[in-house]
């Protein structure tokens, strides 16, 4: 009878963990609308410029991957040669 009404004690050590990953998660979501530049996988650059392109082709079907970055506008005016 007395195991029924005993209290339990959130230790310490889960209350330090709950309070890190709740500050994690502001400053995550804080940020969460800017753009994926910095240390960034660049991978998340690539789906992000395929996922805008569905969403203007209003096109969910088929996957295109048409690089609209500074870089490639820069080669497609120099008139650099495609084997480079």
């Amino acid at each position: 009878m007395e195991r029924l009404f005993k209290k339990e004690v959130i230790p310490w050590q889960w209350i330090f963990l709950a309070v890190i990953v709740g500050i994690g998660f502001i400053l995550r979501i804080y940020n969460l609308n800017f753009p994926s530049v910095g240390y960034h996988n660049m991978k998340e650059n690539e789906y992000l410029e395929i996922a805008e392109n569905m969403l203007q082709d209003n096109d969910f079907l088929k996957e295109r991957f048409i690089s609209t970055t500074p870089f490639q506008i820069i080669l497609n005016s120099a008139n650099i040669p495609k084997s480079l």
